[in-house]
């Protein structure tokens, strides 16, 4: 796997049909380009469940739906991609933005440290959706939520075991020929953004 220095930075997926001035969240996207909507949410596409859940799941520290949020990786992307290959998952060349952190002091911002799908999370995730929907905010649960340290935060030297591991079992099972639903960053954390971080600036970087 490719060694990466720890930066300053997060990413965020370039579609390659990106236009426009800014990054924005999935809502705004389908409002101003649902072109570029429909490429975008796929990367979201799960089972109906679970994909019910996630477009309904408040992220609290932003007072937001998950989708009102930018997403963005605290690891390297070609981290990404090597663990992926390695592990005999299929990779196609992709593009980034690189956001250095220091441009995103002007939104509200978090750290979200993506747990393992349990039982206990899920039903947390329903706790959340029905208390969001219901008003009652004030009882909504904020685990797994920090507060992004702009200062000294860095990007993740490497990836995460259980992500490694997890790639491995997807790997084996389409090897059984089976069709795992492969979520790319699961157990990675992201920041959360809400708002729009402009393009201007920041660099595009691709990875094999």
């Amino acid at each position: 796997m490719s060694m990466l220095r720890r930066m300053p930075c997060v990413w965020h997926w370039r579609t390659p049909q990106f236009t426009g001035n800014h990054i924005v969240d999935l809502y705004k996207l389908k409002m101003l380009k649902p072109e570029l909507f429909t490429t975008s949410k796929g990367k979201y596409e799960t089972t109906s469940a679970r994909k019910l859940l996630l477009m309904n799941n408040p992220i609290p520290p932003l007072d937001c739906l998950w989708n009102a949020a930018i997403h963005t990786s605290t690891v390297h992307p070609q981290l990404v991609h090597d663990a992926k290959r390695a592990a005999g998952l299929p990779v196609q060349p992709t593009e980034y933005f690189e956001i250095p952190v220091d441009k995103l002091r002007e939104f509200p911002c978090c750290i979200y440290h993506l747990p393992t799908p349990t039982l206990r999370m899920k039903l947390r995730i329903v706790w959340n959706v029905l208390m969001y929907r219901l008003g009652w905010k004030g009882l909504i649960l904020h685990t797994d939520y920090e507060a992004l340290d702009f200062d000294n935060w860095l990007s993740l030297e490497e990836m995460p075991p259980s992500t490694v591991a997890t790639y491995e079992q997807w790997a084996n099972e389409m090897k059984a020929g089976k069709l795992p639903q492969v979520l790319t960053y699961q157990n990675v954390p992201h920041v959360f953004v809400k708002g729009a971080i402009p393009v201007e600036g920041l660099k595009i970087i691709r990875c094999e």
